[in-house]
């Protein structure tokens, strides 16, 4: 992270490895200050450290996700001395330091997003004094964690893992458990697992009895944001009984799974981090003015989820602007600059740029400008050379103080949110009023009710309000970052050195023949289609484009492809 304790030479040279190691991310091996590998902590898993999901291309959070992962990652059981020793000594500390208040606040915001931690905090070390035998007593009642994140040999039948205190332990989705139970008998889980355990017809028939039996144990019944999600993605298996008979159909149905899967491949790849890792996913609507998909349940259950975690981030202040995002335009303004080589005569005036970097240069300049730097098309053709150059290095460095806090003017931060029109809370309460106005819709449509004025309206400019919520502001959803594709690792066998991963893809049109008044309407709308697959290394979203886009594209599920034209999906033709 950047900081640079004082440690004795032969200490810092044992630091100075395990970084190289975690930086590198491909060892797989027990360090030896940890003890000798034994059967519950064979070796750690150095691929776990590398930067995934939003935390890959800023460096200051990949450097944050490998200090956290780390810290996730390591071990202190309490029936092992040494170990045990350490968590006493670390909570001990943390309550001499006075501080822990601040990181107990931040678990129980976590918890309320996500669940419970599966691991013990080192809050329940502060007290057990320095007995280690009183200390067990103390502990005996504790649960043992309920899913696996080591590379360990397996445990004896019946025997429950060990329990084991982290400095900061991962916190337990509600589809872990059980997916650690369907990937013990066939080396990894399938997302199939999920959507079975939702409810999906499509991915019930997919899976064996004993499977079915292990995700209908599915729990849904804690308070978390992240069930309550999950618990949204069931009302798709429900069409009416007033929809038309097309919403009762196989096609539709393996269109919902898709949905389902794509939806919670994205929500994994939001807690590519927190999430306690196993070791073993959208549609829209058009012309008539167009139709929402007729689940009003879903939509119901989208608005009050939207309720719910809007309270939880007002409550927890984190509604405030996206320095990262700004910290990326400037850097996106300093690349342009220095690989266009625009700027120092007029000769050079960019005329190669994509739409998408003309936008980010325009929002480039919004930002140095209130910020109190001169943007590049202010400044004079006549302008030396080195004046510019200047420029570029003050972008990188304003782009540094701003990812890492040490910007000192907060009011032009400030004056850069309001100019953008940047508003985080009001895009969550948008976001409720949209689900809200969709479930009014549905119903309409399930009636077979016309929609009137205002609806058509509103059908016509969802695309640019949705747009809007997912931080396309202005026009600029007109050319898109390419940034749809997203990719996360759910679970890791050690015996086979094989992952699972999920991932989305780009978005792909839609096409359905809407049964209405007798008639059935042409209508095109989009999906995220869902992956799954094998590897044997983490992904980051810029290799699953790669990845995407090359010669080796991988396949879709085979479940998915009746839905799918010639059953396969190549590589789009990306207009602008």
């Amino acid at each position: 992270m950047g900081e640079t304790p004082e440690l004795t030479e032969a200490d810092a040279k044992l630091a100075d490895i395990e970084v190289a190691r975690i930086t590198a991310a491909t060892a797989r091996l027990k360090p030896e200050w940890l003890g000798k590998p034994d059967a519950g902590f064979m070796a750690i898993d150095y691929a776990r450290f590398k930067p995934q999901g939003f935390y890959a291309d800023e460096p200051r959070l990949a450097a944050f996700f490998r200090a956290t992962a780390w810290l996730q990652s390591i071990p202190m059981r309490v029936g092992n001395d040494a170990e045990l020793a350490t968590a006493m000594l670390l909570g001990k500390a943390c309550l001499l330091g006075g501080e822990y208040h601040l990181q107990d606040d931040v678990f129980q915001r976590y918890q309320h997003l996500l669940g419970e931690c599966d691991d013990l905090p080192l809050e329940d070390a502060m007290y057990l004094g320095t007995d280690l035998a009183a200390a067990r007593e103390k502990l005996r009642d504790e649960l043992p964690p309920k899913i696996n994140d080591q590379d360990r040999m397996p445990a004896p039948e019946g025997e429950p893992l060990p329990l084991t205190f982290r400095v900061l332990p991962g916190y337990l989705l509600a589809e872990a458990p059980m997916l650690q139970r369907t990937g013990a008998s066939r080396v990894l889980p399938s997302g199939l697992d999920v959507a079975a355990a939702l409810g999906s017809p499509v991915a019930r028939k997919q899976l064996s009895e004993p499977l079915l039996a292990e995700a209908d144990k599915l729990d849904l019944t804690d308070p978390s944001l992240h069930t309550a999600y999950l618990r949204l993605l069931k009302h798709l298996n429900h069409a009416d009984a007033d929809a038309p008979e097309l919403f009762r159909s196989e096609v539709w149905n393996i269109k919902s799974c898709n949905t389902q899967l794509a939806g919670w491949a994205q929500m994994r790849h939001t807690w590519a981090l927190q999430a306690k890792r196993t070791v073993y996913a959208r549609m829209a609507t058009h012309q008539h003015p167009g139709f929402v998909e007729p689940v009003p349940e879903f939509f119901s259950a989208l608005a009050e989820l939207c309720s719910d975690v809007h309270l939880s981030m007002r409550r927890a202040r984190a509604f405030g602007p996206d320095v990262v995002e700004y910290a990326r335009l400037l850097r996106e303004y300093a690349r342009l600059g220095e690989e266009k080589n625009f700027g120092y005569t007029p000769e050079n005036d960019p005329k190669d740029l994509t739409p998408a970097e003309w936008y980010d240069l325009a929002r480039a300049e919004e930002v140095a400008y209130w910020l109190g730097m001169v943007p590049y098309s202010f400044l004079a053709w006549e302008e030396k050379e080195e004046v510019q150059i200047d420029f570029i290095k003050k972008l990188r460095e304003v782009a540094d103080q701003l990812v890492d806090g040490t910007y000192p003017h907060a009011l032009r931060v400030r004056d850069v949110a309001t100019n953008f029109g940047e508003n985080f809370d009001a895009q969550w309460r948008d976001l409720e009023v949209l689900a809200r106005r969709c479930e009014t819709l549905a119903h309409k449509q399930l009636r077979e009710l016309d929609f009137n004025d205002s609806d058509r309206e509103f059908m016509k400019e969802f695309g640019k309000r949705l747009a809007g919520v997912m931080f396309y502001q202005g026009n600029s959803w007109l050319f898109p970052r390419d940034d749809a594709p997203r990719v996360s690792e759910i679970a890791w066998s050690a015996e086979h050195d094989e992952r699972l991963l999920v991932g989305i893809a780009r978005p792909r049109a839609l096409y359905v023949l809407y049964p209405w008044k007798g008639e059935l309407i042409l209508c095109e709308g989009a999906v995220l289609p869902y992956y799954e697959f094998r590897g044997r290394e983490p992904m980051t979203d810029a290799e699953w484009i790669a990845s995407l886009d090359g010669e080796k594209r991988p396949a879709i599920p085979e479940w998915l492809k009746p839905i799918v034209h010639d059953g396969r999906l190549p590589k789009p033709d990306m207009k602008r």
